[in-house]
């Protein structure tokens, strides 16, 4: 019952930010605390950065915990998660550049 509220809290604070942000002129330089105002190229950086610390994080599961089975399930959800975002993330940047593309045309 708690992760379901925690979830759809997660959903609408999401949403929320996402609305507010999304006619907002995207940062990218400087600090932004908030990711929904960061340009798509410091998106994919910040996204790159994470990778070492959630590598260290499943390295010390794998030590300290005894379960063995649920580590390359839960490694494999993370993996495929992460490298779906980076493509989604990769998408939106080149759709952005062929409307920049179109606009300088005419």
């Amino acid at each position: 019952m708690r992760a379901g509220i925690l979830l759809l809290l997660v959903v609408l604070v999401s949403g929320v930010l996402a609305k507010k942000y999304a006619d907002k002129p995207k940062k990218d330089k400087g600090v932004q605390v908030v990711y929904y105002g960061l340009s798509h190229r410091r998106k994919m950086i910040r996204i790159l950065i994470s990778i070492p610390f959630v590598l260290g994080i499943f390295a010390l599961m794998y030590f300290f915990t005894e379960v063995e089975w649920i580590l390359p399930a839960t490694f494999s959800v993370v993996a495929a998660a992460y490298l779906g975002y980076i493509a989604y993330q990769e998408y939106n940047l080149w759709k952005e550049e062929q409307k920049k593309g179109k606009k300088e045309a005419k």
